[in-house]
């Protein structure tokens, strides 16, 4: 007979665990389908009703206790979500009003070959320049041909060489076959540029440098 009331019992508080459980699955399942804590609670008030009076008072308040922590998780997961979601509308909204000027162009990837071609082609033409200027001829300036001192100047700053006329290898009259005949010679106009007293590039007075002329 012990026995046999010992596993009454058993049977009893079984069928009332599985019974509690099942009341308590459809009053938590009612909160969750409603939003709203004031609807959900007059929404589920007879479900509320029955999970009282179907499980132990400890049982209750323990469970109330679970659900009240992952409610308050649950809000403030959603809270974080919404003000990361707010943060990046304000960034995009300060991007988008900013002056285009201000973004940054993607750098373009650098062609290597590119670069090479424009190496070689510096080389060739710094090489042709070296190349030209010794085979550079030489400008021929007559002895009294008429070039200042800044002409001069200027023509060496520019690298243009030159040499000035001699007779050599040129037929020269000679000025002795006609000795008796009067011979008219023109006057040489010298100018001095340099280690005079005065001052740098100031002409002197015109002067005759020829022999006098003979008959005279």
């Amino acid at each position: 007979m012990p026995q046999q009331d010992s596993a009454a019992d058993s049977t009893v508080l079984k069928a009332g665990r599985q019974r509690c459980w099942q009341v308590k699955n459809l009053y938590f399942d009612c909160l969750e389908g409603h939003s709203d804590v004031g609807k959900a609670t007059a929404a589920c008030k007879s479900k509320r009703q029955a999970f009282v009076e179907g499980c132990p008072a400890s049982w209750v308040k323990h469970f109330d206790a679970l659900s009240e922590r992952k409610r308050q998780s649950l809000q403030s997961l959603h809270a974080n979500i919404n003000r990361s979601a707010a943060a990046a509308k304000d960034r995009r909204d300060r991007d988008r009003g900013r002056p285009s000027s201000r973004r940054e162009e993607p750098k373009r990837p650098r062609d290597d070959s590119v670069e090479r071609g424009d190496g070689k082609r510096r080389k060739k033409a710094s090489r042709e320049d070296s190349e030209e200027a010794p085979g550079m001829k030489p400008v021929e300036v007559d002895f009294d041909a008429d070039i200042s001192a800044e002409e001069m100047q200027m023509m060496q700053a520019m690298g243009i060489p030159f040499l000035f006329d001699t007779t050599q290898g040129k037929h020269v009259e000679d000025e002795t076959a006609n000795a008796g005949a009067v011979k008219a010679k023109q006057t040489r106009q010298a100018r001095q540029y340099m280690n005079r007293r005065g001052g740098f590039n100031r002409p002197l007075p015109l002067e005759r440098t020829g022999e006098k002329q003979e008959g005279n």
